[in-house]
Parts: structure tokens; C-alpha cells; sequence
């Protein structure tokens, strides 16, 4: 039977075998031809079979994917009122765009919600049961263009009520750092449902290191007005989304973050910090951050409820199970999509960009021209091309390399990325096997 020699030690030195095919990890000393194990063990590999992933993408499948598409992204502005010292836009990032005075306007915001309209009625044989579609908001930072942000929505209002009737469910949401809300806009936002996602990285002293002085005081004072004003709103459609940078301690991150405000709130979303292709260097293991994820661990062998931000500190500091480790035969590795199958983003000029986080030189159509299937047929071959050498990876099923994190001037580079996410996992399993154990 295939397995991996002696590729997992935990902290105690045991050695475990991998078994690929059948997601089997054993000790080393475990001989699977001992009549002991052989019985329970023929069972349990008679339920498996090894998981394959079709590759049954190309043309005519990317059409379809792309015509079942229910979300629009518009990029209301290229400016933003912070420089955050790990901003993909900060100048620091190879390739990357630099904030700019671009903002769109709102006639370019009306074209794009009728080419959604039009895209979703020229696609309708698609069954879209519930009809449900999204418009989203993004930046720099939206809120630098507010009078567009709700002129737009109100319009999309409208022409879905026009076109789509009651059947259409239209949801709004928007990534934003909050440090320009205000009583208007939040009432505004609320009475419209808008989805927030609020960019806060921590306590003071972590999101002033983050995002510069003096933010924390600015943007906190928003929140507590909308926890205690909008209750059922903050409840249901606020969300927080936390960059958590190695040089800053996850102890702080805990603790604040299991605060009642934040225990509240929709959803919590712990990131790491993106350095790839960039000046960035960070420590590879944060202050306290093995220290929290045992505690963590204690929590849980002793069956105590985890708080939102300790169920996101958990699954960031090993990011995968031992029961996910499945062998696929072929294709479907990493977490790529095909490019605008999950959102159109469209930018302040009317450019198509796949999502907002993929980067400069993958662009895939445009208002004026549509969508430019040729490219995106062009990635996709180049992406299966590339992959085939992960069908050998120790990592495969548990990788989440996409196009944000290895696409570069327009090509997909996987090396660099590649050796970090394999370091990274064997630098994290000990642990895992240790808690698995326990």
C-alpha cells in the first residue's frame, strides 16, 4: 500500500506513515499486515474511495460558470484616507497598483448594474432559485465616494424591482475601514441592510501600529454608536475583518476580541497579513501564538464553547484536519475559480478584474467590450498546466493557492508560494498530531 514514509513527527517523536489514497495516518510501528489491525482496517478502506476532481472547466463550462454569476463588486474609489503598512496598494507590492485620485462616477456605476441586469437576463436559462444577487463595494475606500455609493444603490433598487420583480432578493455590502462613518451614512447603510465589513485589527495599540495613530480612537466610538443604536442591524449585517500581522501578540488579539461588542457581531474573520512578492518581512511565528492556541486547545478537551475570535484563531493556526488530507487523482487543486465565476469586479474605469483581490494584469473583459472569454480560457489552461506537479503534494487537498495569492504581472507563479505553504504546515503539524492525541 502507498504511503508516505515517516512524513509526520509529533512533539513527543512518534512517527506517523501517511496513507494518501485511503486518508489514513498511522504510527510508524502499526504494520498494517498484522492480523490485529487487518480486520478493522479492510473495513474502514472498503468505505473509502481515493477523491477525484473532474477537469471539465474549459469553454463551454466557463460560460456557464460566468453566466450563473450573481455578484457585482464596483471599485468606487482608488483613494483611501489610511496607509496601512501592509496595504497591497502601499507601494510596497511588485507589480501592484498605488492608491490615486480615481474615483467612478455614478454613470459609470448605472452601466454597471445594467450590464448585470442585462447579463443576468441574457443568461436566464440558467435556474437561479432564489434569485439572488449581490452588489458590493469596495476601494480604497468606498466612503471617499458615498454620494455614488447611494445614489447606485438606490438605483439597483429600482431596476431589479423593475426587471426582476419581487422574485429578486438584492443584498448590498461593502469592505470599508469605518473611520468615515457618520450618522447619516450609518442610518443610511442600516435602513438599507448593507452588509459592513469593518477593517479593525485589534486593541489600540495594535491597530494604531497597523493602520496608523490615532485610528482606533476615531473608528471605536463608531462602532459602540452603532452596537448600541442599530442592535439587530449590527447583529445580522456587521461583520469585522482582522489582518493579524506575526510582529503583534495574538494574546491581545484574543482578549480584546472576546469582548461582548465583538461577540455580537454577524462574523469575525481572521487573515493573515499577504507577503509574497513584496518588501515585507514579518516573524514566522507570532508573539504568544502557540501559547493561545493551547489554551485554545484546553477549551476544547475540557468541551467549553469557543468564542468567535478563538474558533478563528484555531482554524488560522493550523488551517487544515487530518481528515482533509485526501489524494486527488486529478485537477481541482489549490482554491482556484475561474476567473469571474464569482463575481464580476469592476473597476473606476469599467475594466473587469476577476475579484478584488487579484491583482493588475488580470483583466477580463470590460463594460464596453464584455467579458474577454479568450483570457480567461488562456488561464485556465495555464493553471492546469501548472498544477499537474501537485498531484504528488503533501498538501494538495489542503491548499488554498488561487490567483490573489500567486497570480504576477499577469501569470501564474506558484514556486514562491508553494514553499511557504509546505513550510508552514510542516511547522504547524506537531501541534496538530499533538492536540489530536490529547
Amino acid at each position: 500500500m502507498e504511503y508516505y514514509k515517516t512524513i509526520l513527527t509529533d512533539n513527543n517523536n512518534i512517527e506517523y506513515n501517511y496513507y494518501p489514497k485511503y486518508n489514513l495516518l498511522l504510527p510508524k510501528e502499526i504494520d498494517l499486515s498484522n492480523s490485529s489491525y487487518s480486520e478493522k482496517i479492510a473495513f474502514f478502506l472498503s468505505k473509502l474511495q481515493p477523491k477525484t476532481v473532474s477537469d471539465n472547466r474549459l469553454k463551454e463550462g466557463i460560460r456557464r460558470r460566468i453566466g450563473s454569476v450573481r455578484k457585482i463588486v464596483l471599485e468606487l474609489s482608488q483613494d483611501c484616507n489610511l496607509k496601512c503598512r501592509y496595504c497591497v496598494y502601499s507601494g510596497r507590492f511588485i507589480s501592484e497598483r498605488k492608491h490615486s485620485k480615481k474615483y467612478m462616477n455614478i454613470k459609470m456605476a448605472k452601466l454597471s448594474i445594467d450590464y448585470f441586469l442585462n447579463w443576468i437576463e441574457k443568461n436566464k436559462r440558467i435556474n437561479y432559485n432564489p434569485e439572488f444577487f449581490t452588489v458590493g463595494y469596495y476601494g480604497g475606500e468606498p466612503l471617499k465616494n458615498y454620494e455614488v455609493l447611494k445614489e447606485s444603490l438606490i438605483y439597483a433598487r429600482k431596476r431589479f424591482s423593475n426587471e426582476r420583480g419581487n422574485s429578486a432578493i438584492l443584498n448590498f455590502d461593502m469592505t470599508t475601514n469605518g473611520l468615515l462613518l457618520d450618522k447619516e451614512k450609518i442610518d443610511f447603510l442600516a435602513s438599507n441592510n448593507v452588509r459592513i465589513v469593518i477593517s479593525l485589527d485589534g486593541p489600540l495599540e495594535i491597530q494604531n501600529k497597523n493602520r496608523g495613530k490615532g485610528t482606533y480612537e476615531i473608528l471605536f466610538d463608531k462602532l459602540l454608536y452603532i452596537y448600541e443604536n442599530y442592535p439587530e442591524y449590527y447583529k445580522k449585517h456587521v461583520d469585522y475583518s482582522i489582518v493579524y500581522v506575526p510582529d503583534t501578540d495574538m494574546k491581545q488579539i484574543r482578549e480584546y476580541f472576546s469582548k461582548e461588542i465583538f461577540e455580537s457581531c454577524s462574523r469575525l474573520n481572521l487573515g493573515h497579513v499577504k507577503t509574497i512578492y513584496s518588501s515585507l518581512k514579518y516573524p514566522e511565528n507570532g508573539k504568544n501564538e502557540k501559547e493561545v492556541t493551547i489554551e485554545i486547545r484546553e477549551k476544547m478537551n475540557h468541551g467549553e464553547k469557543l468564542t468567535k475570535i478563538e474558533q478563528q484563531i484555531w482554524k488560522y493556526h493550523f488551517g487544515f484536519g487530518l481528515n482533509s488530507l485526501t489524494i486527488r487523482d486529478k485537477g481541482g487543486y489549490g482554491a482556484f475559480c475561474i476567473l469571474g465565476e464569482k463575481s464580476i469586479y469592476i473597476t473606476v474605469d469599467g475594466e473587469f478584474q476577476a475579484c478584488e483581490k487579484i491583482g493588475q494584469g488580470f483583466g477580463i473583459g470590460s463594460l464596453v467590450k464584455g467579458f474577454n472569454f479568450k483570457r480567461i480560457e488562456e488561464l485556465e489552461r495555464e493553471r492546469i498546466r501548472l498544477t499537474q506537479k501537485c498531484k504528488n503534494c503533501l498538501i494538495q487537498s489542503i491548499c488554498v493557492a488561487c490567483t490573489a495569492f500567486v497570480g504576477f504581472n499577469g501569470k501564474i507563479v506558484l514556486e514562491e508560494y508553494c514553499k511557504q505553504a509546505i513550510s508552514d504546515f510542516k511547522r504547524r503539524v506537531s501541534d496538530y498530531l499533538e492536540y489530536q492525541k490529547s
